[in-house]
């Protein structure tokens, strides 16, 4: 609706597209297929190449910061509630023993996958919590399972788009930042703004979590995105 071009697509191994083992996310083969799809983008007619943009959120939020660090055919850059450093992150989620028994769990699958056992499982969230409502309801919910294999815990710990956040410059950078986020820490993704180079701009949501630039912010978030769109394509 907003006049431009859009690529929207799942990730390997999630969703439509296809890829083994299922649900297991690898960030840098993610981000791998992204600038990939960049290429696709600028193959097409209809597009422009010298105006492509990325909008990333959450994980894919942290995506877009590493793809535009690395990529300068990308020209304007959207991200919001994104990944700074999964490590950190995780374990405070965790706590010092749900991180225990979980880098235990992960290292026996290595062991396990290796003599050709199937992959071990984590639920991605717990039934009552906004995650669950938001992600593994409805329709979503038969498409994408509520489940990620272990190893993709183990990537994401192994995983730090904040140590490309001062390369980005000078592609113009635009950051949504919920004022409460426990998920995507709102204080690390405040501290990545903080090393960020010119041209960028900062956009806190107050009064929302992680999912809420989904939710009840979606027309505050959507809106900021193709304001910084038009502005920098």
């Amino acid at each position: 609706d907003a006049g431009f071009v859009v690529l929207l697509y799942d990730h390997r191994n999630l969703g439509s597209s296809d890829g083994e083992p299922l649900q297991e996310i690898d960030p840098w083969r993610q981000i791998l297929d992204m600038r990939h799809a960049i290429t696709f983008m600028r193959s097409r007619k209809e597009v422009d190449e010298e105006r492509i943009g990325l909008w990333g959120t959450s994980y894919s939020g942290g995506h877009v910061i590493v793809v535009a660090a690395m990529d300068r055919r990308v020209k304007c850059v959207v991200t919001q509630a994104f990944t700074y450093d999964g490590y950190t992150a995780l374990r405070r989620r965790l706590g010092d023993e749900g991180y225990a028994a979980m880098r235990k769990r992960i290292d026996a699958d290595y062991d396990a996958r290796y003599t050709g056992a199937e992959p071990d499982y984590v639920a991605v969230s717990e039934p009552g919590t906004t995650s669950y409502k938001h992600l593994h309801h409805g329709e979503a919910g038969k498409i994408y399972p509520n489940k990620v294999t272990l190893r993709s815990r183990d990537l994401h710990m192994g995983y730090i788009p904040g140590a490309f956040v001062s390369r980005v410059a000078p592609t113009p950078m635009l950051m949504i930042v919920p004022d409460s986020d426990t998920t995507t820490p709102t204080d690390l993704q405040l501290k990545a703004f903080g090393e960020a180079g010119e041209p960028k701009k900062l956009l806190v949501i107050k009064d929302c979590e992680h999912y809420g630039v989904y939710m009840e912010h979606l027309e505050t978030t959507a809106k900021a995105a193709i304001d910084w769109f038009n502005q920098h394509l």
